[in-house]
This record gives C-alpha cells, structure tokens and sequence, in this order.
C-alpha cells in the first residue's frame, strides 16, 4: 500500500486511515464496521490555512515540515524557490484575505514538493537549517537504519507462530534497562498459572477446562 499511496494521490492521513482499516479487519475479522476516525484539527495534514506546519506528499513519499517563524518560513521558500508576500505575517492575526490566500501558497509548495523524491528535499532542508522529516510508517521499522542501530526490533517467539520480530520499547534507562521478554502466548497458555494465583486447585482447574470454561 505504501508504494502505491502516493501515486494514488493519497494524503498522510489517508495513508495512517487505512492501516487502521487493515488492523481493525485483522484483529476483528467478524466486524463490519467502518473505522471511526474522527475529523482533528491537530493532525498536521488536515490544517486548512498553514502551509508551514503540515505533511505534504513527495515525489516518492511523504514529507513533515515545521517552519514556525519568519526565518524558517523564509529559508522554506528559499530552499523551494517560491514566493510568499505574507512570509513576515503572524497568521494569528491574519485576515480572511492572507488565510485565502495561504491555500494557495499550500499547492504551489506541494507541486514543488512533488517534483523531487524525500531524499532530495530532506537534504536541502536540513542544509538549510529547516525542520523536516520523512512521514515513516510501522512496515519501514523492519529496515529502517537507526532503528537497527539502537536494536530497536526484539526477536521473539511464540509456540504457533514460531520466531517473530516486533518493535520494542522506545524508552530507555540507564539504570533500569529493559530486555526483550518472552513472545506473546498462545490461547491458554497462562491459564493454569492465572487461576492457581487466584486460589483455583488443580481439580478445579481440571475441572474448567472439561468443561470448556477456560482454554
């Protein structure tokens, strides 16, 4: 889906949309009902009126782009080769007419954006001093290069499914560093371990499970 998501015209959002979809048919493969994803105005993609603070699709993926002051916004276009009259305006105190036109400075930058692939735009804008970064998604932690550098990815294992790897914690310390646990358990697994912490004797144990109370 990645690779076609943005030759669809997809935006961020839609893209993040859809692997809920996906998890939801996944985990709840009996349900037919739609993904609830309610309309907010914090998401950097949906911001109608500031194409400084937003992600925006690339000639091969998708780009965040913070540029919060006069100096970014002006090193932006700079990078982009556009121009914008209202580069110098706190937009909190804009009019209707500069909000109107904002819209429009949003497509000129994505059609700029659209020409060159993430790599080539994130270099110029680092160059730059500008704030940006490639939009990466849960399938390119697999290969992603720092995340294997801090060992991000735990290789577990689970009785059915056999080895497997999963992301794991992001939050590191010092003095309590954490380790790759055991894999997820299968069905029942820790059945007889639960109930006997809850006071279940072995017959009664033996007991639920012919009747197939508990797995």
């Amino acid at each position: 889906m990645l690779r076609t998501a943005r030759k669809a015209g997809k935006k961020h959002t839609q893209v993040v949309d859809e692997f809920a979809e996906i998890r939801l048919r996944e985990d709840m493969p009996e349900t037919t009902r739609p993904v609830e994803v309610p309309e907010c105005q914090h998401r950097p993609t949906d911001r109608k009126v500031y194409p400084y603070y937003r992600v925006y699709p690339t000639a091969d993926g998708y780009l965040c782009i913070a540029a919060l002051n006069r100096n970014l916004r002006e090193k932006l276009c700079a990078v982009l080769e556009i121009h914008d009259e209202h580069v110098d305006v706190d937009l909190g105190n804009a009019s209707d007419q500069v909000y109107y036109e904002q819209k429009g400075l949003m497509s000129r930058i994505e059609g700029r954006l659209l020409e060159k692939p993430n790599a080539h735009w994130l270099e110029c804008l680092e160059a730059a001093g500008v704030p940006c970064g490639q939009v990466n998604y849960r399938p390119n932690l697999y290969d992603d290069p720092q995340v294997r550098a801090l060992n991000m990815m735990w290789h577990l294992h689970n009785d059915e499914l056999g080895s497997y790897e999963t992301p794991g914690h992001p939050v590191r310390f010092s003095k309590t560093p954490i380790a790759p646990g055991r894999g997820a358990p299968t069905l029942g697994a820790d059945t007889e371990a639960v109930l006997a912490s809850l006071g279940y004797s072995a017959d009664d144990i033996a007991r639920l499970k012919q009747a197939r109370v508990v797995a």
